[in-house]
């Protein structure tokens, strides 16, 4: 059997790297060893006949039913195994859904999880003749990181990517739930750093109590509405969808006054009025805040934009789109 060389983080210098390791990360040393340790469990592996071991996880991509728009994945891990069929949008030739898998899961995934703290490594290999590519994972958040993969793999096909830097940035936000979610539960600068590079999406909808987070549905007790041509949305989810902790949010009842901190910014409404705080510098809305059914309900796009956000208006839709960009 032929097989192409790793395809390694290493090879990724030449893409855009969303994520860089910050101060306290590993060393350089250290990330180098537990590189090399990767590759030579691979080669183990592959001369066992083995797609895992009890350090190294791995997902398999079978792309032999392409022709049809037809891909197949299977999680390999001490844990669990699992496989998953679906569809493609669109037909892609081998090298183009091999492009495909690599930008995403290494020059995206990979460099999530590299970072600190999670300190976890991801290799790829391209296997010509078994149609297929396999990514290997080492590291503490092995598991993690095989399902960010596993979750991710099916909705990579339609990602089109920006080069005309000379690097290599997708066009719309990737979103990263399985490390946001281990990410939110470490309180040390690392992890703070890291959080506030991973990409959230939030899709509210008009008079419908859901959301959609990234890959999560989140029920909330009022519907947001539209009122001046205007999106109001019940504040704690909204301050949620960006990314603020519930601890960041804090409502004086004597002065209705609401004040959100996130990352450098703090933001202050007060009920019925239009001007709005930014870091004790007040700014003119053209709406107030108001109290609906006994929640606070702020303008979305004021506060969202505040915080450094962006949000997208889909009429036909009825939905309000907040996307926190990576940095």
């Amino acid at each position: 059997m032929r097989k192409k060389p790793i395809v390694s983080l290493m090879l990724t210098v030449a893409l855009l790297f969303a994520v860089v390791a910050p101060v306290g990360a590993r060393t350089p040393e250290e990330i180098l060893a537990d590189t090399q340790y990767l590759y030579d469990q691979i080669d183990l592996l592959e001369k066992s006949g083995q797609s895992y071991n009890a350090d190294v996880s791995s997902v398999f991509v079978d792309l032999n039913q392409l022709a049809d728009k037809t891909i197949t994945e299977v999680v390999y891990s001490p844990t669990y195994t699992d496989t998953k069929t679906f569809q493609i949008p669109q037909l892609f030739t081998q090298q183009q859904a091999e492009q495909k898998l690599i930008q995403y899961v290494l020059g995206n995934i990979a460099n999530v999880y590299r970072a600190e703290p999670l300190n976890t490594e991801i290799s790829g290999k391209i296997y010509d003749s078994q149609q297929s590519v396999a990514f290997y994972v080492y590291g503490p958040q092995t598991i993690q990181a095989i399902d960010e993969i596993y979750l991710g793999i099916p909705n990579c096909f339609p990602i089109e990517y920006d080069r005309s830097s000379g690097t290599s940035k997708a066009k719309t936000p990737i979103t990263y739930p399985v490390a946001e979610e281990v990410v939110e539960k470490i309180d040390t600068p690392e992890a703070k750093e890291l959080l506030q590079k991973i990409a959230r999406t939030a899709i509210f909808t008009i008079n419908n109590t859901t959301f959609a987070l990234n890959n999560e549905t989140v029920t909330m007790d009022v519907s947001p509405y539209v009122k001046d041509n205007r999106t109001y949305v019940p504040v704690r989810y909204l301050a949620y969808a960006i990314g603020v902790k519930e601890s960041d949010i804090t409502w004086v009842q004597d002065t209705q006054r609401v004040t959100i901190t996130h990352n450098d910014t703090t933001v202050t409404m007060t009920i019925g009025s239009k001007t709005m705080l930014v870091n004790d510098t007040p700014i003119e809305m053209d709406v107030a805040p108001e109290i609906t059914d006994g929640r606070t309900m702020l303008p979305a796009r004021w506060l969202t934009e505040a915080l450094g956000a962006d949000i997208e208006w889909n009429q036909e839709a009825t939905q309000a789109t907040i996307t926190v960009q990576e940095q």
